[in-house]
Parts: structure tokens; C-alpha cells; sequence
């Protein structure tokens, strides 16, 4: 998993710089708030949805409340053919190392 995890204050960065940030929490969570620009797929429907919102040559970001779900949605992405599928950790960490203007 290291080399799959995106430190918090280094995912802002990518999503600027075009990465695509995927939120799998659940519908309440995920309504609750979310991080700026963030897609909604629950891990549920993810095998589903994702590639509504994303293509294999891609860079995209998972998060969640702690990072666990994170993990499984970007070891599944890239068992099927998206190599840039990372763990973004959980919602709070990202928050603190979000840039204060979003």
C-alpha cells in the first residue's frame, strides 16, 4: 500500500494538476460534506460507476473517513487496468492539508 498512498498535503497538488478525486463513502457521509471538486462513488457501486467518471490513463485519487476503503477502491481500480489509482487516506487528514482558499 505505501507506494499507493498520496500524503494529504500533496493530493490537493494532483487534483490541480488534473487527478481525478473519487469520495467512496456512503451517501450520508458523502452528503455530510466533501472534499472541493470530489466524485461520489460509494466502494458498493463502485465496479459500476467508476469508469462513468474515469478513464485507464487517468490519475485518480480515493478517500474516505479513514483510508480503508480508500485502499480497496484503488487496489480494485488497478487490478482492473487503472495503473494511477491511489489512497488519499481519510476526509480530516485531507481537510488539514486542503489549500485554505477552496
Amino acid at each position: 500500500m505505501d507506494d499507493w498512498f498520496v500524503e494529504a498535503g500533496d493530493v490537493y497538488d494532483w487534483v490541480h494538476a488534473g487527478a481525478k478525486l473519487i469520495d467512496v463513502r456512503s451517501t450520508t457521509e458523502f452528503a455530510s460534506g466533501a472534499m472541493p471538486g470530489a466524485v461520489h462513488v460509494p466502494l458498493q457501486r463502485l465496479s459500476s460507476e467508476i469508469f462513468e467518471h474515469v478513464s485507464a490513463e487517468d490519475t485518480v485519487i480515493f478517500y474516505c473517513m479513514s483510508g480503508a476503503l480508500a485502499d480497496r477502491a484503488a487496489t480494485w481500480l488497478r487490478s482492473n487496468g487503472v495503473e494511477a489509482a491511489y489512497n488519499g487516506g481519510g476526509i480530516y487528514s485531507l481537510r488539514d492539508g486542503w489549500a485554505p482558499e477552496d
